[in-house]
């Protein structure tokens, strides 16, 4: 990258979310000046509400665009990005990130088919990574009727790492500029000769890019349950812990820019949560 920017020293990084902060932080650790130009600083990001989880290969790639090339560049970066976020592992809980236990549930009773993966899907060359989930056997869970798969993955709590990365930011050297760019012409106008742009949903308005393509999602989160240390999930409903509350319901929207919380799903995920639960409390 320093290399593409002819050597400065100097580098913008535009946003400050995950992607924004993780950026400026990489810069810096090779010896670069950084500055964040960013409109709205953590918590108040989308970074803070993302279900978080190290999963590389979730709904962003279209497979009609992907070539051989992308197949090759995928890998050295989901291999690079694994054994960077892994470092962090080691201090947990400073920044966040570890790993969660997760417990699949089917209904044996109205079984859906298995979710078949084609054998030239391009994450399969990272499958070493994943930890392999676990057939649980009937006397080795309680939910009777209910078959069960253990499942790991690894979860970042957003809002832990966010702050933190930010503090280090700062102790680094690193300046904030509270900036909202609306054409490519006002980052042309920076002093930074080397600019990285991370600023996610806001590339449209910027670049205007036809081939930007959001994915909306939604959580709830519902007040912390200190005894939930492992997330559930059973018919299209979840519930997966976070140190600041509880996520129910999860969506992957295509197409939708709104940004505004839609309280009618809320409600209907909320509802199929408790509804499908219900089924399971008698077990517990």
């Amino acid at each position: 990258m320093a290399e593409e920017a002819g050597g400065a020293d100097d580098h913008a990084v535009l946003g400050s979310g995950i992607v924004g902060l993780a950026t400026a932080r990489l810069l810096q650790r090779r010896g670069k000046n950084v500055t964040i130009y960013t409109k709205e600083l953590p918590p108040r990001l989308t970074s803070n509400y993302a279900a978080a989880l190290w999963t590389p290969t979730a709904t962003l790639c279209d497979p009609t665009k992907i070539t051989p090339e992308f197949k090759q560049v995928f890998e050295q970066a989901a291999r690079i990005s694994f054994r960077y976020w892994n470092d962090f592992i080691g201090h947990h809980p400073t920044y966040g990130v570890h790993y969660v236990e997760g417990l699949q549930l089917r209904d044996l009773a109205n079984p859906t088919p298995p979710r078949v993966v084609p054998p030239d899907f391009y994450g399969n060359v990272i499958e070493d990574l994943h930890p392999q989930p676990i057939e649980l056997m009937p006397d080795q869970h309680p939910f009777e009727g209910y078959g069960a798969r253990l499942t790991l993955a690894m979860r970042f709590e957003a809002h832990t790492f966010l702050f933190r990365t930010l503090n280090d930011f700062y102790e680094a050297g690193g300046k904030i500029v509270i900036k909202d760019f609306k054409r490519p012409e006002d980052i042309d106008a920076l002093k930074e000769k080397a600019v990285i742009a991370c600023i996610g949903l806001g590339a449209k308005e910027v670049f205007k890019d036809e081939h930007l393509n959001p994915i909306r999602g939604q959580l709830n989160i519902l007040a912390p349950q200190a005894d939930l240390r492992y997330s559930v999930g059973l018919s299209g409903a979840s519930a997966a812990p976070r140190w600041d509350g509880i996520a129910v319901g999860n969506s992957a929207l295509y197409g939708i820019w709104d940004t505004e919380p839609d309280m009618k799903l809320a409600k209907e995920m909320i509802d199929n949560a408790a509804e499908t639960f219900s089924k399971l409390q008698k077990f517990v």
